[in-house]
This record gives structure tokens, C-alpha cells and sequence, in this order.
């Protein structure tokens, strides 16, 4: 299955299979040591099925690590009512297992880059439903990244404001979860208001020590 079902909430692949393994019971599975690999263009067999995406809900099961393990060589494939069509051939199980193996290895990279960057650790937490869109709202603007800014910070007051005006513009434009990008912009300009606002005060009483 080469649809890309990563279009659609992962809410909706979840409902679409369920739909499925109602449907289906001998055909689809949520335990992962009954699946069993599908019959070759099965998605023609679910043509009627109008109140889904097929192709998506498919692609959503048949990426699942559990149902690409059961692509052995040999195997045998079932249809919808659970009995034999076809077996799995050398070069199937060979794309199914490497298929498998991309996957893990991109997992590990997401969560090597994500312990690096915590705005990426909460996009992914809120993408799998583990950190809500009320918790969102709580998070606090991203800090001084570098050394430089730090201190830049420290010497001149305008420059947190610059730094965190320019933060807040690529939050703007970066390619995040939507709710945690709102998120975030709006802790930014929280922040930005208030080191206006310690500015002003500072530059004020500056003027009437003079």
C-alpha cells in the first residue's frame, strides 16, 4: 500500500479500521498475533465500502509493525471472509521486512531529534492525543537559545525583545501541529509584552534620575 494515510487525523485511520474489523472480523484484527497478511487488491473487494477511505484505512493497517512482521514468506493471505487467497512471495516479505525496518529507524531519529527539541517533543505529544489543547495554552514561551543571545539580553534590554520577536516569526512560518504553533505564538507575544513593558519601566526611570 503505497496511499498516504498521514493526511488524515490519526483519530479517523483508527475509526476507518475499526469500521473494518467490525465488519470483518476474519479479516481484520486489532490483536497483533491474529493479523495476518491481506489478500492482494483487497481494496477492490471493499469497493461499497462508501462511508470510509479505503485506501487510507488500509495503508493505516498494513503500516502497523505488527501486521508487516506477519509478512513472511510462505505466508498465507486471506480475504474478507478470512480464507486463503494467495501466499506471500520472497520478494514481498523482503519489501514488507525492510519496509519494517525504515520504520523503526525513523522512530529512533524522531526521538533522537525530539530529545534534543522540546517544541518537536510537544508537537509529537499532542499529535498522539497524550497532551491536550487546554494543556497547550499552559506552555511557556522557548528560551534564549544561545549564549550570544544570553548576553546580548544582558547588555542591551532591546535585545530580548528582538530575540523573542524573532522567535515568535518562526513559530509563525514552522512547519508544526497547528494547535501547539498557536500555542506557542502566543506565549512568545506574552512574553515579548512583558519585557516591553520592563523596558518601558526601565527607560522611564533612567529618564528621571537625569
Amino acid at each position: 500500500m503505497t496511499f498516504n494515510a498521514q493526511r488524515y487525523p490519526r483519530e479517523t485511520l483508527e475509526e476507518w479500521v475499526e469500521h473494518l474489523v467490525r465488519k470483518y472480523p476474519a479479516c481484520f484484527y486489532h490483536d497483533a498475533a491474529l493479523k495476518r497478511p491481506l489478500k492482494k487488491g483487497i481494496q477492490d473487494d471493499l469497493h461499497n465500502e462508501s462511508a470510509i477511505n479505503v485506501e487510507a484505512a488500509l495503508s493505516y493497517y498494513t503500516r502497523d509493525w505488527y501486521y508487516l512482521a506477519c509478512v513472511q514468506a510462505g505466508a498465507e493471505r486471506i480475504d474478507l471472509d478470512g480464507k486463503k487467497a494467495g501466499v506471500v512471495t520472497d520478494q514481498e516479505a523482503r519489501t514488507a521486512n525492510k519496509q519494517l525496518l525504515d520504520e523503526k529507524q525513523k522512530l529512533k531519529e524522531k526521538r533522537a531529534i525530539e530529545r534534543r527539541n522540546p517544541i518537536a517533543t510537544l508537537n509529537s505529544l499532542h499529535a498522539n492525543g497524550h497532551i491536550s489543547t487546554d494543556q497547550l495554552r499552559k506552555v511557556d514561551a522557548p528560551p534564549l537559545r544561545t549564549e550570544t543571545e544570553v548576553k546580548r539580553a544582558a547588555d542591551n534590554p532591546l535585545a530580548r525583545l528582538e530575540s523573542v520577536l524573532g522567535r515568535t516569526a518562526e513559530l509563525l512560518t514552522a512547519d508544526e501541529d497547528k494547535a501547539l504553533q498557536s500555542a506557542l505564538v502566543v506565549a512568545s507575544l506574552k512574553v515579548l509584552v512583558q519585557e516591553a513593558q520592563r523596558v518601558i519601566a526601565s527607560l522611564e526611570i533612567g529618564g528621571e534620575s537625569k
